[in-house]
């Protein structure tokens, strides 16, 4: 289920900067929509994954850090695996590339990398590849307190790609 993550936004009082753009493929694209829009922070990074008993998480981290299936294993204690395009998008209404910070049933579980609150603001993905959006770090924690998910907050590897 897609939610609004602006309106989540807005019914916390958190201030964000959002814009529509062309759509963006991969890293190197958003770089340059960063740079048209005069977007700044550290770019986010979220993966939405599967364990064998079909429980779901999303690991949200930074640009860069990889996808270490030993150390989510070890976090989870079990093994996880992207989900499938068509899964991504039937379980959440995102598409691949644009899993978000936030915004997901509850029966999903977070991995939210520490590591990201070292930054001050994320260059996020709003849930659409020609969406993005700015917002501070403080407050994706605000918003994380609000939550009924189980989140697990880790300090991921800095095994950068």
């Amino acid at each position: 289920m897609k939610y609004d993550l602006l309106k989540i936004m807005d019914d916390l009082g958190i201030e964000y900067q959002y814009v529509e753009h062309e759509p963006i493929t991969d890293y190197e694209v958003a770089k340059a929509v960063d740079e048209k829009y005069n977007l700044e922070g550290t770019e986010s990074k979220n993966l939405f994954l599967k364990d064998k008993k079909g429980i779901y998480y999303v690991f949200v981290t930074e640009e860069g850090v990889r996808f270490n299936r030993a150390f989510l294993k070890e976090v989870t204690g079990e093994k996880l695996s992207i989900t499938s395009p068509e899964e991504l998008e039937e379980k959440t209404g995102y598409v691949v590339g644009c899993a978000t910070n936030f915004g997901y049933d509850q029966d999903v579980v977070y991995v939210v990398d520490a590591g990201i609150f070292e930054h001050d603001s994320l260059i996020c993905s709003a849930g659409s590849p020609t969406q993005s959006m700015v917002m501070k770090t403080e407050d994706l924690k605000k918003i994380y307190s609000t939550l009924s998910n189980q989140i697990i907050y880790v300090q991921a590897p800095r095994i950068i790609e």
